[in-house]
C-alpha cells in the first residue's frame, strides 16, 4: 500500500499550503507560474534523453545567468524584499514581497542552491535547483533584456537524463527503486500461461515504448489497449509500489486476453513539449489510436477493446470516435471522472491524507487551504493553475 512517505507527499502538503498565498490575478504554487503575462517554461512530464541533449547544447547569456543566480540566492536567503526589487514592473504589479515570503516560508529552509541551467527554447529563462531537507524544487526564472525579473516559477525537481543514462525518465529514483523491489505479482497471475515482448510505435519523432502481453495457450485471443490516467505515466501506470497496468496485463493474459500498455508521451517526451503543444490529442488521443492500430496488426488478435483509466476513460469516447467503424469491439471505462476536476483533486488529497489511518493537524490545515483555493476557483479564478497542478501531482 502507498503511504505518506517521502518527498511526493511532502510536496503535495506544501503545495496546498502555498496556495493560500494566491491572490487574483496571480497564480503562485509549486508547478505554477507567477504573473499573468508569464508563460510556463517547463511542461509537466518526464525529461528524456533527447531533452537532456538539447539542454546540454543550450547556453545562457551572461545577463540571464547573472540575474537568475542573484534571484535564486535572494530567494534562498529569505531576502524577499530585495528579490521583489529586482523585478520588472510587471512582476512587482503581480506579487508583493510578503507573498514571496509566504511561498518561501511554506517551502522551508534551503540547504543548497544550484547553478543556473539553460532551458531549451527559452533563451531568457534559467532553472536553478533548490535543495530542501526532504525534497528539491526547480526555480525557473525569466528575465527581460535589462536583466529584470519578469517571471518566477516553482515546480518539483526533475532529474534530467544524461545521454547513455539508464535512470528512469522521471520521478524520484530512490522511490522508483523501492517500488520495483516491493512490487509482487498479484495472486491471480498464473505463471507460465503468457509471454510478453516490447516494441516501439507512434508518430515519427514521438515514438513510444510499449509492452505486448499475450496468452501462450491459444492461437487466437481478444486484446485490449490500456490508456492511462492523468499525469506523465509509464507503461505500468506506476503509483508508489503499485504497477496497476502491469497487474492488469499479467492477470488478463493469464486468462486468455492479450494486453498492450505503453509509456505516455508526456513521460517520454515531456521535456521537449511546449506548453501549447500539450492537448488531449497530443498527450492521449493520438497515441492511443496509434496503439490500437499497432495491436490490430498483431497475429492472433481477434478483436480489440479500449480500456481507459480515469482521464483515459474520460477521453475513451473521443478516441473511438475518430476511428473507422468496426475498429474497436468495445470500450471499458475505469474510474471515469464524474465531477469537476477541482472537486476531484480535493477528494484525492483528502484520500491521500487519511490513507495511513490518521490525518494530522498539518494535513487538515493543508486540505483547508486547498479548499480555500478551490472556492476562489469556482469564483472564476485559478482554473488553469489548478489544472496544471493536478496534472503534476495526480494519476487518474
Amino acid at each position: 500500500m502507498w503511504t505518506k512517505r517521502g518527498s511526493r507527499w511532502e510536496l503535495i502538503k506544501r503545495c496546498a499550503a502555498v496556495m493560500v498565498a494566491i491572490a487574483a490575478p496571480i497564480a503562485i504554487a509549486i508547478g505554477i507560474t507567477i504573473g499573468i503575462t508569464i508563460t510556463i517554461p517547463i511542461v509537466a512530464g518526464g525529461t528524456g534523453v533527447a531533452y537532456a541533449e538539447e539542454a546540454a547544447q543550450a547556453v545562457l547569456s551572461p545577463t540571464v545567468a547573472e540575474a537568475a543566480a542573484r534571484a535564486a540566492e535572494l530567494f534562498a536567503a529569505g531576502k524577499y524584499q530585495e528579490l521583489w526589487e529586482t523585478g520588472a514592473p510587471v512582476l512587482q504589479a503581480a506579487i508583493t514581497a510578503a507573498q514571496l515570503q509566504a511561498i518561501g516560508d511554506q517551502l522551508g529552509e534551503v540547504q543548497a542552491v544550484g547553478q543556473p541551467q539553460a532551458v531549451p527554447g527559452y533563451p531568457r529563462t534559467a532553472v536553478v535547483v533548490l535543495t530542501y531537507p526532504a525534497f528539491k524544487v526547480d526555480l525557473a526564472l525569466t528575465v527581460d533584456e535589462e536583466g529584470k525579473l519578469i517571471g518566477l516559477f516553482v515546480r518539483p525537481h526533475e532529474e534530467q537524463l544524461q545521454p547513455g543514462s539508464a535512470a528512469s525518465p522521471s520521478g524520484d529514483a530512490a522511490d522508483a527503486a523501492d517500488a520495483e523491489e516491493s512490487w509482487e505479482a498479484p495472486s491471480y497471475v498464473i505463471p507460465g500461461t503468457f509471454a510478453e515482448h516490447t516494441t516501439k510505435f507512434g508518430t515519427p519523432g514521438w515514438e513510444l515504448g510499449g509492452t505486448f502481453t499475450y496468452p501462450t495457450d491459444r492461437a487466437e485471443y481478444p486484446a485490449i489497449v490500456l490508456v492511462h490516467g492523468s499525469g506523465p505515466n509509464d507503461r505500468d501506470e506506476t503509483i508508489g509500489p503499485n504497477r496497476i497496468f502491469r497487474d492488469l496485463a499479467w492477470g488478463l493474459a493469464s486468462r486468455g486476453i492479450a494486453v498492450f500498455r505503453y509509456d505516455k508521451r508526456t513521460y517520454v517526451h515531456g521535456g521537449k513539449m511546449a506548453p501549447a503543444d500539450v492537448t488531449p490529442y497530443s498527450e492521449v488521443i493520438d497515441d492511443a489510436r496509434a496503439a490500437i492500430a499497432w495491436v490490430k496488426q498483431q497475429p492472433g488478435v481477434s478483436r480489440v477493446y479500449l480500456v481507459g483509466h480515469s482521464l483515459g476513460a474520460q477521453l475513451a469516447p473521443a478516441i473511438a470516435d475518430g476511428l473507422p467503424a468496426g475498429t474497436l469491439a468495445g470500450l471499458v471505462l475505469l474510474a471515469a471522472p464524474a465531477r469537476p476536476l477541482e472537486e476531484l483533486f480535493v477528494y484525492q488529497v483528502q484520500y491521500l491524507a487519511q490513507i495511513d489511518g490518521t490525518v494530522t493537524d498539518d494535513e487538515k490545515q493543508a486540505i483547508s487551504q486547498l479548499e480555500m483555493a478551490v472556492q476562489a476557483l469556482t469564483a472564476g479564478q485559478l482554473r488553469q493553475m489548478l489544472t496544471f497542478w493536478a496534472h503534476q501531482f495526480t494519476t487518474g
